[in-house]
């Protein structure tokens, strides 16, 4: 059942549209408007310039890497139902300088990597911070569209795109009458809000989280520091734009320094992606 939950932030919120704002132009505005827990803090604070990101041998076996990139389909089959785009295609995502929206090595290699994933699972739960408008949920629907069960959940503000989790939730429903073994919620909101993070708790552990919320070094050590006990024993973390923004390869660099991961591998999506365990 779909969850939309409604935050009356208030002045708080204003606020914290304007810093975000503010953070687009210049990254390097820090943002403290609550407590961080001591392994962020410590996490900030240890030098990973030393880390070196070794391949695990172990990953590359398990996602097959040298498959990913076969028989990639084209995002319409993805994000087009009977010729008509689903509710989550903005049409200023065309627009983007990247290609984002169509590259074949953005959603359709996402598309064979969570098939290669869930191709030993009956049952499979996915969580992702950054919902946007709901594309990587479309792409987890459909690759999993042949077991038993399929759950996402996600996380977002709703700040970034007008009506997003709206446009995510109708995008998603769609989904779940596709597919009657695909359920989904959406909370709105912040990750790292306490309240919040009780939710994923209930629903989790998850068997993927992928990760493409607040993109400053110390959001995303709070997310990699929250995914890290969320996650199930065998599932595995998926931090997006790895090459997109510097701060996500330190991020990442500080998270295993700090002990958080033990494995890692780099897949050469459109903007980079790095995947972790």
């Amino acid at each position: 059942m779909s969850i939309y939950r409604k935050i009356k932030l208030g002045t708080f919120e204003s606020l914290m549209a304007l810093l975000f704002s503010l953070r687009e132009r210049h990254p390097h505005i820090p943002m403290h408007p609550f407590v961080i827990s001591e392994d962020v803090k410590r996490a900030l604070a240890i030098d990973a310039t030393g880390v070196i990101l070794g391949i695990s041998r172990r990953l590359s076996d398990r996602i097959m890497i040298d498959r990913l990139s076969t028989g990639l389909i084209q995002h319409k089959e993805l994000f087009y139902l009977n010729e008509k785009p689903l509710p989550c295609v903005i049409e200023s995502d065309y627009k983007l300088n990247d290609n984002w929206l169509t590259a074949e090595n953005n959603y359709p290699l996402y598309f064979n990597l969570y098939k290669i994933l869930v191709s030993r699972m009956d049952k499979v739960r996915m969580f992702e911070i950054g919902v946007r408008t709901g594309y990587q949920g479309v792409v987890c629907a459909k690759a999993c569209k042949n077991m038993s069960s399929a759950f996402y959940m996600g996380v977002d503000p709703n700040l970034y795109v007008d009506k997003g989790l709206m446009l995510a939730g109708e995008t998603l429903n769609v989904m779940r009458t596709l597919f009657r073994n695909f359920d989904f919620a959406l909370i709105e909101g912040y990750s790292w809000e306490r309240n919040i993070q009780k939710s994923f708790f209930y629903s989790g552990p998850f068997d993927i989280i992928h990760i493409d919320g607040d993109h400053s070094l110390q959001g995303k050590l709070i997310d990699l520091e929250l995914a890290r006990h969320l996650v199930a024993p065998e599932g595995l973390i998926l931090v997006d734009d790895y090459d997109h923004h510097p701060v996500i390869k330190e991020a990442v660099k500080k998270s295993i320094a700090m002990g958080w991961f033990s494995e890692f591998i780099y897949i050469p999506t459109l903007r980079g992606l790095a995947i972790l365990q």
